[in-house]
C-alpha cells in the first residue's frame, strides 16, 4: 500500500520537477492528493447547496456551476473546477 502524503510533505521530498516526473509513485501520490481535494470541495459544496436552499444539481460539475450562480464562488474559477468535477 502506497503512502499518501500531504502536499506540503511532498513537495518537500521533491527537489526538482524532474525527480517528480521519474517516479510514478509520486506522480501517483500528486495525483491522489488532488483527487482528495476535488472530492472535498464537491462534498463542502454540496453542503452550502443545502444550506442555502439552492437547486439540487445534476452532476458534479453542477455543484461548481450552481456554487457560481449563487456568487458563492466566482464565475472565472469555473474554468478550472469544471473539468475537475
Amino acid at each position: 500500500m502506497k503512502t499518501v502524503y500531504p502536499p506540503q510533505k511532498l513537495a518537500q521530498k521533491l527537489s526538482s520537477f524532474e525527480q517528480y516526473v521519474s517516479s510514478q509513485d509520486y506522480i501517483d501520490i500528486a495525483e491522489r492528493n488532488i483527487q482528495v481535494a476535488i472530492e472535498s470541495c464537491l462534498d463542502i459544496g454540496k453542503i452550502l447547496i443545502t444550506e442555502n436552499d439552492l437547486q439540487e444539481p445534476a452532476d458534479n460539475k453542477g455543484v461548481f456551476i450552481i456554487l457560481a450562480e449563487a456568487g458563492i464562488i466566482s464565475k472565472e474559477s469555473l474554468s478550472f473546477l469544471i473539468p475537475s468535477a
